[in-house]
């Protein structure tokens, strides 16, 4: 029977590879590197790097080394996990994400991880536990 990683919490290695809307490498650039600081502080974040293609300025690869892959959900499930995933939205034209040894996938892996399905062990109709839940305002 395998083992479960969730478990027994193997390092996971997540690596994005971006290429930069046109005109938009060097903010991305910048943004990149102004988020190195907030990523390598995260809970579990080994190390985080960003490595840029000699051939082709524009393509760009994130790649972060984790404790575990609770770790990396946790990052992807937070404000930088977001600001992180929204800049590579905003200022790239592709990217694609590997997770571990797995297979280059679309982006949608990760912002599946962000966004998990609806009572999947995240308490009440998707709403982390631990987190107040937002009330609503009555009209007047």
């Amino acid at each position: 029977m395998p083992l479960d990683y969730r478990l027994h919490g193997f390092p996971m290695k997540l690596t994005i590879e971006m290429k930069a809307r046109a005109e938009k490498a060097h903010e991305l650039d910048q943004t990149l590197h102004a988020l190195l600081p907030a990523i390598r502080s995260e809970k579990g974040c080994r190390a985080c790097r960003i490595c840029r293609d000699l051939e082709n300025s524009g393509i760009f690869f994130l790649e972060v080394d984790w404790d575990a892959r609770a770790s990396l959900e946790q990052f992807l499930q937070s404000l930088r996990g977001g600001a992180l995933l929204g800049a590579i939205d905003l200022l790239g034209e592709s990217a694609r994400a590997k997770v571990g040894n797995d297979v280059w996938e679309g982006m949608e892996t990760l912002k599946k991880i962000r966004k998990p399905e609806k009572n999947m062990g995240r308490g009440r109709a998707g709403v982390s536990p631990g987190l107040p839940a937002l009330k609503k305002s009555k009209p007047k």
